[in-house]
């Protein structure tokens, strides 16, 4: 069981929230803008290659890599994304536990709380169908950085994109390299302190602007709050009984085909990064 939440900087953001429009900022946004907790070139990645298989590079090179060797599809610069942050209850008798992160106050300081998420989910689901859209809805896992089979050593990291060449998966495959498929819904676990949940949605074409879904209102299903007083907000919510025990993903695909959706529109082209430590 669990309730959704998400964080404004702004009142009237919060208040556009309410009324429906969602907004929503493209991955484009995420790899080059944001705060250190927004900010990730990895969005995106579509798949990781041990560094022991990706035998193009000189032995100096594969000998300092902290990590497996990351491929990000340029399709998925024009995804758009809606994120919250996913409250996990658990339940002994009729009493209810839950964590939250302290520093999710630096999202914001107000919240909307999502008191009926099947409604939430249907709504958006009928607008982005009205709008011959694509969408799926679902937990963010989080991957610990793995470099030929073994969990990277913690330490300070230095990123470098492959300038001037581009790959594609079937390149890779036909190389008979051992490949880790990745979504949009796979992040590294440096940040699995967000607990996020996601909105993805695929417009298919390629734009990366800033999008707003809108749904209609949604002042039924919401309740506002101070982030100050985020606790007082969700121990109302539980004695009303506004949770969720919905699982998986939910939308118009499956993660399969989002992923498809979003490689085929960057034209099959990825961006490879190693990792230095």
């Amino acid at each position: 069981m669990h309730i959704l939440i998400k964080f404004f900087s702004q009142k009237s953001y919060l208040r556009e929230f309410v009324s429906g429009k969602l907004y929503m900022n493209s991955l484009d946004y995420f790899w080059n803008n944001g705060f250190y907790e927004q900010k990730d070139i990895f969005e995106g990645v579509v798949c990781t290659v041990p560094v022991r298989d990706f035998n193009e590079m000189p032995l100096d090179f594969q000998a300092v890599q902290a990590s497996d060797y990351h491929f990000r599809a340029d399709g998925y610069r024009f995804c758009n994304v809606l994120c919250f942050y996913k409250v996990e209850l658990t339940q002994s008798g009729r009493v209810f536990s839950y964590n939250l992160n302290p520093s999710m106050s630096r999202f914001g300081d107000y919240v909307a709380i999502i008191t009926n998420e099947m409604e939430f989910l249907k709504r958006i689901k009928s607008t982005v169908r009205n709008h011959n859209y694509q969408v799926l809805c679902g937990d963010v896992h989080y991957h610990p950085q793995m470099i030929n089979g073994i969990q990277s050593k913690p330490g300070p990291r230095v990123y470098l994109e492959a300038e001037g060449k581009k790959f594609t998966i079937e390149e890779l495959q036909r190389k008979g390299f051992s490949i880790r498929k990745r979504d949009c819904f796979d992040k590294g676990s440096q940040y699995m302190n967000q607990c996020e949940w996601r909105v993805a949605l695929y417009r298919s074409y390629k734009c990366t602007d800033a999008y707003k879904l809108d749904v209609g209102d949604l002042s039924d299903i919401v309740r506002c709050f101070k982030t100050t007083d985020i606790q007082d907000g969700i121990d109302s919510c539980l004695k009303r009984h506004m949770y969720c025990d919905t699982e998986g993903w939910y939308g118009t695909v499956n993660r399969r085909e989002m992923r498809e959706l979003f490689y085929h529109l960057g034209d099959g082209k990825t961006t490879m990064f190693s990792v230095i430590g």
